[in-house]
């Protein structure tokens, strides 16, 4: 039985797969920081936000993830020159997910919204239910019951355990972000401190 998991942008361009999932290798969480937010905004989508400015996201090994069609619509951004890559498609500004700002990051953090739930299934039937939020003093209407106003010690150990596995277990590449050459596949974009300040007053 295959365990990979279909992925879609909004428009269908961009088609892909987390390759033999496994929730014991995998992260799902919701993260609430401005950053997050900021980047929903950049891209005009802050329709992948839940009603509290959260992003569900799930961390996976970056060779665990593949792209069979639009790749080349992959495009790279930071809020910041020593900001994560935040990465997204060109065709319709769907946020595709971050990584470190490395080419051998030990994590891609797949947006959810990516994730392509077949007909009859679910969110959390298909790669498990969320394991908790982070960053929650910056959550609209302030922090949500349950969150941590930054993050908890339980959660922290549930994100670095998988990481090590990766480092450790040699999945950090092949990624769909770094080319056979070891460069990033697109250039990433730095925005001005204009830019993003308007993004964080927003």
């Amino acid at each position: 039985m295959s365990n990979d998991i279909p992925l879609r942008c909004r428009c269908g361009a961009v088609r892909g797969r987390l390759t033999d999932y496994r929730p014991e290798r995998s992260n799902r969480l919701t993260c609430f920081c401005s950053d997050c937010q900021a980047f929903a905004r950049w891209l005009g989508r802050t329709d992948v936000l839940d009603a509290r400015g959260g992003s569900d996201i799930v961390q996976v090994a970056p060779a665990a993830l593949r792209y069979d069609a639009g790749a080349e619509q992959l495009r790279c951004m930071q809020l910041g020159p020593k900001g994560p890559y935040r990465w997204y498609t060109d065709c319709c500004k769907q946020p595709a997910g971050n990584t470190l700002a490395s080419t051998r990051s030990p994590f891609a953090g797949v947006v959810v919204a990516m994730v392509d739930v077949p007909a009859g299934s679910s969110l959390d039937a298909l790669i498990g239910p969320s394991r908790g939020g982070l960053h929650g003093r910056f959550a609209i209407g302030g922090c949500p019951p349950g969150v941590d106003a930054k993050v908890s010690l339980g959660l922290l150990w549930r994100t670095l355990r998988p990481l090590l596995g990766n480092l450790l277990g040699g999945r950090s590449l092949p990624s769909p972000f770094v080319t056979a050459d070891g460069a990033v596949v697109s250039p990433s974009r730095v925005i001005s401190r204009e830019e993003r300040a308007a993004l964080y007053g927003g």
